[in-house]
């Protein structure tokens, strides 16, 4: 498990970025989106957990998660389909997370479609 500690306005939170399926960004915050349905609103911008999460996992757990467009990180390992032509992106782990939609640009999931096909 690796775990990274966010200090909110009134808490600190410990998250397993293991079991976050994605992080969307909100203005100047970002939501966290966890495999239990939950998800909690941290104070840092998108290219800042970006950051600190390669800072975090890269040594050991590296091209896990992928920031796609302006709005959001995914977690790899939850993508189930890209779909180009409907501009979206499925995640799950088809056991406990119900599929996730996400609406995405055909050009953010064309370069992520090359990524993946290109590290296979």
């Amino acid at each position: 498990m690796t775990h990274i500690m966010f200090n909110t306005r009134d808490e600190l939170v410990k998250v397993d970025v293991d079991k976050m399926v994605y992080a969307m960004a909100e203005d100047n915050y970002d939501r966290l989106f966890f495999r239990n349905g939950q998800n909690i609103l941290v104070s840092t911008t998108l290219q800042s957990l970006e950051q600190l999460i390669l800072s975090v996992i890269a040594k050991n757990k590296k091209g896990v998660y992928t920031r796609i467009g302006r709005r959001y990180i995914v977690n790899n390992t939850y993508i189930i389909q890209i779909n180009t032509l409907k501009q979206q992106l499925v995640l799950s782990d088809l056991d406990v997370i119900k599929p996730i939609v996400l609406n995405v640009s055909k050009e953010a999931l064309r370069t992520l479609k090359q990524s993946i096909t290109a590290t296979k």
